[in-house]
């Protein structure tokens, strides 16, 4: 269920975007907030469905679009065709690793997310993704 302490919160953040603060919105914005995984929109369908049966995959997906729409959450495409969604949306960058798939965060000091470039435009988000192997693959035949 959801956490006392959050759900405050989350239902403000959702309301100040104009989102009505659903159950089943709570919910998926919940677990987005609390896990460092970068789920598919499968991933959290399969994961709430056992704690909310009634849990659709079209609900799943629709809030999935509206969170990332509203800039609660993001969107990342490391891939082609495969959609993570990750509820950290502080500055930071990504890596996956090509053998075990494992997707990271990867946190860059925020004065240096211009690159050294000047440029005179007003940035809304950058995306960074690395792909390589990861620790522990690296170690394995």
């Amino acid at each position: 269920m959801i956490s006392d302490n959050n759900i405050n919160k989350y239902r403000d953040e959702l309301q100040n975007k104009g989102i009505q603060p659903s159950f089943h919105r709570l919910k998926i914005y919940e677990y987005l907030k609390s896990v460092k995984n970068h789920p598919t929109a499968d991933e959290v369908h399969r994961e709430l469905t056992s704690q909310i049966p009634t849990l659709s995959k079209t609900t799943v997906y629709n809030t999935l679009n509206l969170l990332v729409e509203n800039s609660l959450i993001f969107a990342i495409t490391i891939d082609n065709g495969e959609v993570h969604f990750d509820g950290d949306i502080k500055p930071h960058g990504h890596f996956k690793c090509l053998k075990c798939g494992k997707i990271y965060d990867i946190f860059i000091d925020e004065g240096e997310m211009n690159f050294g470039l000047k440029i005179s435009h007003e940035i809304t988000e950058i995306q960074i993704y690395m792909k390589g192997y990861c620790e522990d693959c690296k170690k394995s035949p």
